[in-house]
């Protein structure tokens, strides 16, 4: 059963617009829709606890970076994003195992299409497909 929750767009760190564009081309084989989005994330602050413990795709952990030889995995889930007006856009909450956001339970980072009119303090509806609460309240994938 579909889950509506609100997110409000809250700027984020300025990181993500040059750690996208690197990730982007190793994300391609494993999620192939990162072609369509723009090159880096929109941060959403949740009136609800949320946690994605089980992402639609999970990559192998994937060198993107020299600092990390390593590499790092990334879970990406399919959402709906439901602006103001009533537009819906295809978009996928997108976690980074070494982001800073990742155990934030009120933040999501989410990628989707180049969106016009979307700006900080919108509140926007996120539609999640698959949700459970948890005996704690929280809400989780």
């Amino acid at each position: 059963m579909a889950f509506n929750f609100i997110g409000k767009v809250r700027s984020g760190l300025g990181r993500a617009t040059n750690t996208v564009r690197m990730q982007a081309p190793l994300l391609r084989p494993y999620f192939p829709e990162i072609s369509r989005c723009h090159l880096g994330t929109m941060n959403f602050v949740l009136e609800i606890a949320f946690q994605v413990r089980l992402p639609d795709i999970v990559t192998p952990p994937l060198a993107w970076h020299p600092s990390n030889p390593t590499g790092e995995r990334f879970g990406i889930t399919k959402i709906a994003l439901t602006l103001a007006n009533g537009e819906v856009h295809d978009a996928w909450i997108f976690t980074s195992e070494g982001s800073p956001h990742r155990f934030d339970d009120h933040l999501i980072e989410v990628v989707a299409e180049r969106i016009n009119g979307i700006t900080i303090g919108d509140k926007c509806g996120l539609t999640v497909d698959r949700v459970v609460q948890s005996s704690a309240g929280v809400y989780v994938v």
